[in-house]
């Protein structure tokens, strides 16, 4: 931007239009020490960025009204393990590029973790067990894993974002944002066949989706058939545990695991 050109932008312009939060993330995007543009679509996409977090700590807020966290970490699925295995290689990252003074490339890792991971197929693979839990502990292990994700990910969220994360933490947790710690690793939570697992039901999700997105179909619609190929036998372990996971995110009828393929595909 240059004034002599003209073409400068005010910020209140963009606080008024997109809140200081977007504004803020916008900036917050360019590296450090470089020339860059202002771009409306960073402050568009960080205001969406927001907007999806958001819903998804307002569907987390009807689950923890009856919910108290453990002192210590109950049994978890699978599922959860993974998802929460690999928030702790995000805190390392983000801890790492904080640290070396990377904000942007802290803001992104973070952003697509929130999105991709958490969004896109955690919350979606949760809402049965929150729903309709074929055990009790089903459901507690959900609640486990969606209020420590959202407790640490708010936490490192809140230097990008302050304004937004305090009103989450005060609704989700009763507290303030200003008292929390920069989240530390923990060990026991790292699962490294958990997050193979993980990955594995993400692909799958992920065909079944294609597949009907292809077939101009809601993701919502049922298939009848869903045919997966695996390549040894602790993939195949794996899909077995995953079965009803894969049947219910997938709304599949009936899920089929078939020996020797090149890539996993569904029908």
């Amino acid at each position: 931007m240059s004034s002599s050109l003209g073409n400068a932008v005010d910020p209140l312009t963009v606080v008024e239009k997109y809140g200081a939060d977007a504004s803020r993330q916008a900036l917050l995007l360019a590296s450090v020490g470089f020339d860059f543009p202002f771009e409306w679509k960073d402050v568009k996409y960080c205001y969406g960025f927001m907007q999806k977090f958001w819903n998804a700590c307002r569907f987390a807020e009807k689950h923890f009204a009856d919910y108290k966290l453990p002192r210590k970490t109950p049994k978890l699925r699978m599922v959860d393990r993974g998802i929460l295995s690999l928030l702790q290689q995000l805190t390392k990252v983000l801890t790492e590029r904080m640290e070396a003074f990377q904000y942007n490339i802290a803001l992104q890792e973070l952003q697509n973790f929130v999105w991709h991971e958490l969004c896109d197929y955690y919350i979606e693979i949760a809402k049965t067990k929150l729903y309709t839990p074929r055990k009790s502990w089903m459901r507690k292990s959900a609640q486990y894993t969606l209020y420590t994700a959202l407790w640490i990910l708010t936490t490192m969220y809140s230097p990008f974002a302050p304004h937004i994360t305090e009103e989450i933490r005060q609704h989700l947790f009763n507290k303030t944002i200003l008292e929390a710690n920069w989240p530390v690793i923990d060990e026991n939570l790292i699962d490294k066949e958990a997050e193979r697992s993980w990955k594995i039901l993400k692909e799958a999700i992920s065909t079944i989706r294609k597949v009907k997105s292809h077939l101009r179909l809601p993701l919502n619609a049922e298939i009848p058939n869903a045919i997966i190929h695996y390549e040894n036998e602790s993939s195949k372990e794996i899909l077995e545990r995953l079965r009803i996971d894969i049947k219910e995110v997938g709304k599949v009828k009936r899920v089929i695991i078939l020996k020797k393929a090149k890539s996993n595909r569904c029908t």
